[in-house]
């Protein structure tokens, strides 16, 4: 993937994401969470434990968008754009609910809370 220039990086620093990123697949997640939903037991695999394929993955809740990933280069902090995979229930959970769990949120079209 390709490191983003400073003025994407800077347009971009709100949908910066911590590193999470999965050692035998490679893939990068939003938490810790959705990274051990990824693994699945599997009595066939090596230490019985997999990384599931995409196709299972997406059947399981999750999904994946570009996102800039921090990490360190040389002791010194960047970022690059990787593909980082998100749980949607999560994500619509936190889409519509109050912070402070007392009732619902909804926005007009122009995005004005009601």
């Amino acid at each position: 993937m390709r490191k983003g220039t400073m003025e994407e990086q800077e347009h971009e620093q709100v949908r910066t994401v911590p590193k999470t990123q999965c050692g035998a697949c490679g893939r990068y997640f939003v938490g810790t969470s959705v990274f051990d939903l990824h693994r699945i037991t599997d009595p066939d695999a090596k230490f019985g434990r997999r990384c599931q394929t995409e196709d299972e993955m997406v059947a399981a809740g999750l999904a994946h968008e570009p996102r800039y990933v921090k990490f360190r280069v040389e002791n010194k902090p960047t970022t690059e754009l990787q593909d980082v995979w998100y749980s949607r229930v999560k994500r619509e959970n936190l889409a519509t609910s109050n912070p402070w769990g007392k009732e619902k949120i909804s926005a007009t079209e122009d995005g004005e809370l009601e």
